[in-house]
């Protein structure tokens, strides 16, 4: 299509061209032209059926002007025409029709590179700018066909596909040409609603971290998703607009400050998570305890439903171990003791509280016996009406 226009417009203007030639006289005698016409175009046969054309002022051919604004007069003073003339003193080049006419306004297609130029009304031809918009012509003034341009005005690179147009909103392998035709450069951008980062030299960002965001192996920026990046050898989640978790829960798992997923450690709000990322709960873990909503026990009892045994934790997390705790006792392992003797002088009841100023009945002795107000045996003395031998059983 776009070559039929061209074609079209370089026969209106050769025609247009050819209108204009002025009245001239003709010889057909290649000798004493000057001495036949001393002014005015002069049209002279060459070979069989050739012409050239010449401008005389008072019998001198002109060289190396333009004459009726649209005919230049070359170096041997002949008429250019179906040509490339280059001006030294406007430092342009134009082109002649058959007419001896400069083209103006056009584009063409020239019959020897087959390469487009473009004509300026003025008849200049144009080089290192944009023509219609869409296409550019370079420091020779050939249209840019299937290539890279650098555009030093816009300080930016096109490409230009075979038929000289620039690409717009589309990827020329790693570069994207965004819908004003220019490179992307360390810049956002969205296709196909995926968001991409193209980096200082107009390649899109893959396999990398670019600020809070992970650019994954095709480019695609990732979100709502978890990435292993191998370099930190950690995993992180990035959100729905892409950015990082930190100091955040993600389900089971906790990213912390620098993004990573906690591992086998303690994280903030008193958990503890795994090796594989995931918060401890309803287990011990490092003589720790942590509940059901993964928090660590303190300062409470836990109730082990397995052993049917209860543990206290300290404030720092630990439990209790082979020492009291008020009115309870917890052994070796932890367990709050029941129904035994410590320490031979103080008696822990069924429901583990230390016995105070009250009878107890030992099975195993088969005899009574009277904690005191301090939770000691009495032993060698009267209570009420009741005597305790030294080893503190009650005598009928």
């Amino acid at each position: 299509m776009k070559k039929n226009i061209i074609l079209k417009k370089l026969i209106v203007a050769m025609l247009s061209a050819t209108l204009l030639v002025p009245a001239t006289s003709f010889l057909d005698n290649s000798n004493n032209y000057a001495q036949a016409v001393k002014n005015g175009w002069v049209k002279v046969k060459v070979g069989k059926f050739g012409y050239d054309w010449y401008y005389y002022e008072n019998g001198v051919p002109l060289k190396n002007q333009w004459k009726h604004y649209f005919y230049y007069l070359k170096s041997d003073g002949k008429m250019a025409n179906n040509e490339w003339v280059y001006d030294n003193n406007k430092k342009s080049w134009y082109y002649f029709s058959d007419s001896g006419k400069f083209l103006s306004g056009s584009w063409m297609q020239w019959y020897k590179d087959r390469e487009y130029y473009f004509l300026h009304t003025n008849g200049k031809m144009a080089h290192d700018e944009w023509i219609d918009y869409y296409y550019y012509l370079k420091s020779d003034g050939k249209m840019a066909r299937h290539e890279w341009i650098y555009d030093k005005e816009n300080s930016a690179w096109y490409y230009l596909d075979d038929e000289g147009k620039f690409l717009s909103s589309v990827w020329k392998k790693d570069y994207y040409l965004k819908s004003n035709g220019k490179m992307a450069r360390n810049e956002w951008i969205s296709d196909k609603g995926s968001s991409y980062y193209i980096g200082a030299d107009g390649k899109y960002l893959r396999s990398v971290w670019y600020q809070d965001y992970y650019l994954k192996a095709d480019g695609r920026m990732a979100s709502d998703e978890w990435i292993y990046d191998d370099g930190y050898e950690s995993w992180y989640y990035l959100g729905y607009f892409g950015k990082y978790y930190k100091n955040a829960w993600k389900g089971d798992y906790y990213l912390k400050s620098d993004g990573k997923m906690a591992r086998h450690e303690f994280v903030p709000g008193s958990y503890f998570v795994g090796l594989d990322g995931k918060y401890l709960r309803n287990t011990w873990y490092l003589g720790r305890y942590f509940k059901s909503d993964g928090k660590m026990a303190y300062n409470e009892w836990i109730y082990n439903k397995y052993t049917n045994r209860w543990y206290y934790i300290k404030q720092d997390g630990y439990y209790i171990w082979s020492e009291w705790y008020n009115d309870y006792y917890f052994d070796f392992d932890g367990y709050m003791v029941t129904n035994e003797w410590i320490s031979g002088e103080y008696y822990v009841k069924s429901d583990g509280k230390k016995a105070r100023n009250e009878w107890i009945f030992d099975k195993n002795y088969l005899a009574w016996y009277y904690l005191k107000s301090d939770g000691k045996y009495a032993r060698n003395e009267w209570i009420g009406n009741y005597w305790v031998r030294s080893d503190g059983k009650w005598v009928k």
